[in-house]
């Protein structure tokens, strides 16, 4: 019968913890732990949003280089050598 639990001679259970014992609750907070508890969450997130979001924006954009236009245009005129795309035909 191992599901059973162990008395010992006045029949109380041994090994067990009591559950029914009402638990110390912790003390209150002050004020000035809450305030700095607000402070630091509060920096984190300013931290975050003013230089983490630009870097972020920042680091992956794509760069879009300027076409040359007049280039691509003449060549396809007909215009550029594709051997020499400098030189006029």
């Amino acid at each position: 019968m191992e599901d059973e639990p162990n008395h010992d001679s006045e029949g109380q259970h041994s090994g067990l913890v009591s559950t029914t014992k009402s638990r110390k609750s912790p003390p209150l907070e002050g004020s000035e732990s809450i305030r700095m508890r607000v402070l630091v969450i509060t920096s984190f997130w300013a931290v975050v949003i003013l230089l983490g979001l630009p870097v972020w924006i920042w680091t992956t954009s794509i760069h879009r280089a300027r076409l040359p236009l007049h280039d691509m245009l003449d060549w396809a005129d007909g215009k550029v050598n594709p051997m020499h795309p400098r030189t006029s035909q």
